[in-house]
């Protein structure tokens, strides 16, 4: 009987353990000044993807890739390059339905941060 409780335990653990991972592929949107749709890919930790920005309501969206990417528990990181040197140093934190986003921009001449939170697109 304890051998198989034991084994229906073990089995049990993986799954429940699955299913508290943090899933955030799909479509995400936020921003202040700039609207910005956010698209993740997850393959294990590795996070891929894209950001769309539209600096303006008249503008084209900018379309730009997300590179460098993780996901570890409820903790994102990815890197945007925006040409010319600079780049932007993202980190996250996932609750739910939301993303608290935090971006560093780095590059020649150019420094700064920045945060908005991002809600998934269903």
């Amino acid at each position: 009987m304890k051998r198989t409780a034991l084994a229906v335990l073990m089995l049990t653990v993986p799954t429940v353990a699955q299913g508290l991972l943090t899933e955030v592929a799909g479509k995400w949107a936020g921003g202040k000044s700039v609207p910005l749709i956010l698209t993740f890919h997850e393959n294990g930790s590795t996070l891929t993807g894209e950001v769309q920005a539209t600096p303006s309501p008249a503008a084209q969206p900018v379309i730009l890739p997300i590179s460098e990417g993780r996901i570890e528990g409820d903790r994102l990181s990815f890197t945007v390059s925006l040409g010319d040197g600079l780049k932007l140093l993202c980190t996250g934190i996932v609750r739910g339905d939301e993303i608290q986003l935090n971006a560093k921009a780095e590059g020649p001449g150019f420094s700064g941060a920045n945060s908005t939170v991002l809600k998934r697109v269903k």
